[in-house]
């Protein structure tokens, strides 16, 4: 009942007392160490976790949560040496094997993990999560047709298993392999209505899109169902008239994002919403927006500006204009050398800068900007406010903060036809689902729809009487 009030102080502390009171069976102390979990106190979480496996060295799944939550905090031969031990003490717990070979695989130690999942499909045949940990190995180190394969040799047993069929899917999209990745996912979506594949198949989409920028033969050639055409924006009419009545994934495909931060980008994808943008996915100062703007994004995906880091061992390459801004690329270094992710880079900026370009001319959308950490300056919005007029004045621009007494959530007002502040109830730190305000975004947006339009209509107006006069 705390928990379901918000008030996790109290229920912690309740838990804690429950520790003490009742320290003959695991369950309160296993409750205990949850709360932390769920917060995210991860430092205390591992020390709890040890010690409910020192007082009921019996309880499995507490080592398994014990070396989770040092995996989380980068402790990782700790939660190797827990898990080694542990499966020597229960060498017929699945979970366990399950975690072994788990903890090889965040460190991205891919041989070592496709052996663990090996002996873990030897040991548990019947298990899917051997023959699906073992195909994400596969995929994540390059060898995707292995995966193919893999998962193939077992598709009879365990054809309708969600997990089973999400990794078939994953791995079409890996592949490159366009018809059978909109075929997979669309059964994987109509099977199992209940499963969350958003950022699946966002990911899907963002890659399509690129190798068809590309001039990828098979992307061409493929047609996405209709579904997920309208999620990508693929409509013959993406452009609505004001004072239509928009669904949520209607709305939010009128606004681009300009960063800073991925939020706005996730607000989309919750409600359907997956257009491409050269800065869904970006950091990018408001100064740095502002000289970007200005020079009309000069330069973006030319070698002499632009540079590719990869962000962690096994990980996604991020990309970037070193004047400018960083960018995730969706791209991994098990799959592309960083020269490949390079041209990779340079070519999707070139083709993102364009479709910006034109998008800023047509003034179609409105473009969003937040400011990720703190609030913008007065004149870090007369400098965007500047650049924009100069280089697109017609393009409208929604800047968003966070509300307060003066701004309730939602508030939306017109500092100029082009122009707007928005607010919303808060912005996010961790960019998970549970943590962005996406019905506040969603009334915010609408309002500054409604806003604009009635703008819109009353230029129309005044431009229609001065070509009478």
């Amino acid at each position: 009942m705390l928990v379901s009030l918000r008030r996790f102080g109290e229920a912690d502390q309740l838990l804690g007392d429950a520790a003490i009171r009742f320290p003959d069976g695991p369950a309160a102390s296993v409750a205990y160490a949850m709360s932390a979990h769920h917060q995210r106190d991860w430092t205390e979480a591992c020390r709890r976790w040890a010690d409910v496996c020192d007082k009921f060295p019996d309880h499995q799944d507490g080592f398994v949560r014990l070396a989770e939550t040092l995996r989380v905090v980068q402790r990782f031969e700790e939660a190797d040496q827990v898990l080694a031990q542990a499966l020597a003490r229960f060498p017929e717990y699945p979970a366990v094997a399950a975690a072994f070979a788990q903890s090889a695989q965040a460190r991205g130690h891919w041989d070592d993990a496709e052996k663990r999942w090996n002996a873990f499909r030897q040991r548990f045949p019947e298990h899917v999560a051997g023959w699906c940990g073992g195909a994400e190995v596969l995929r994540s180190a390059g060898k995707s047709d292995q995966a193919e394969e893999l998962l193939e040799q077992t598709s009879e047993r365990f054809g309708n298993h969600p997990n089973f069929l999400l990794q078939r899917a994953l791995n079409a999209t890996r592949r490159g392999d366009w018809p059978a990745a909109f075929d997979r996912w669309g059964h994987l979506k109509t099977s199992y209505p209940q499963m969350n594949l958003g950022g699946y198949i966002g990911e899907l989409l963002t890659s399509w899109h690129f190798a068809r920028s590309e001039s990828d033969p098979l992307a061409l050639s493929a047609v996405p169902p209709p579904e997920f055409a309208a999620l990508a924006g693929l409509e013959h009419s993406p452009r609505l008239p004001h004072g239509t009545a928009l669904n949520g994934r209607e709305l939010m495909m009128q606004f681009e994002s300009l960063g800073d931060h991925c939020e706005f980008g996730l607000v989309q994808r919750h409600f359907g919403a997956e257009p491409l943008g050269l800065l869904r996915w970006s950091g990018i100062s408001p100064h740095n927006l502002a000289l970007a703007i200005t020079a009309r994004f000069q330069g973006v995906g030319d070698p002499d500006h632009t540079y590719v880091k990869l962000g962690a061992p096994g990980g996604e390459y991020f990309a970037g204009d070193k004047r400018w801004f960083f960018m995730h690329t969706f791209l991994r270094s098990s799959e592309f050398s960083e020269e490949q992710a390079f041209r990779k880079a340079c070519q999707r900026l070139h083709y993102l800068r364009a479709k910006l370009l034109e998008d800023l001319e047509a003034g179609n959308k409105i473009f969003v900007y937040k400011k990720h950490h703190g609030e913008l300056t007065e004149a870090e919005l007369a400098e965007l406010q500047g650049a924009f007029q100069s280089a697109f004045p017609r393009a409208a621009l929604l800047v968003v903060r966070a509300g307060n007494f003066l701004h309730p959530p939602e508030h939306v007002e017109a500092i100029s036809p082009y122009l707007l502040l928005g607010y919303i109830d808060k912005f996010s730190d961790q960019l998970a689902a549970e943590y962005i305000s996406h019905d506040s975004w969603e009334r915010m947006c609408r309002r500054a729809w409604s806003i604009a339009g009635a703008m819109a209509r009353e230029g129309d107006a005044a431009g229609c009487t001065l070509r009478e006069a």
